[in-house]
């Protein structure tokens, strides 16, 4: 199946679990990707895992700029953007499994 051959499209937090699970089923069909997260190590890792039209770019997904560094990549590199998938965010994993209204930053 090639319904997003020729696509490109940003994944952010998708060197691993759910964006990564994303950024397989994107690739699968065709799409061109370049994946945000914080760990080069992971990113490293995914990209050999999808091999061909993969580009990667480490930072935090909470920094306002990083997608608009990735799309202004993305653009220069004759990739326009397609398409964005935002998986990153705050699960509370550093402060272990713990309903979210006791993660400090939830109150």
């Amino acid at each position: 199946m090639s319904d997003l051959a020729g696509r490109h499209i940003i994944v952010v937090g998708g060197s691993t679990g759910i964006g990564l699970s994303g950024a397989k089923c994107l690739h699968n069909q065709g799409a061109s990707l370049m994946l945000l997260g914080r760990s080069q190590e992971n990113l490293e890792n995914a990209k050999v895992l999808l091999g061909e039209r993969v580009e990667v770019l480490a930072g935090d997904a909470a920094d306002p700029d990083l997608v608009d560094l990735a799309i202004r990549l993305s653009d220069e590199r004759g990739q326009p953007l397609y398409g964005l998938l935002h998986v990153a965010g705050g699960s509370g994993r550093e402060w272990g499994m713990v309903p979210c209204t006791n993660c400090p930053m939830m109150g």
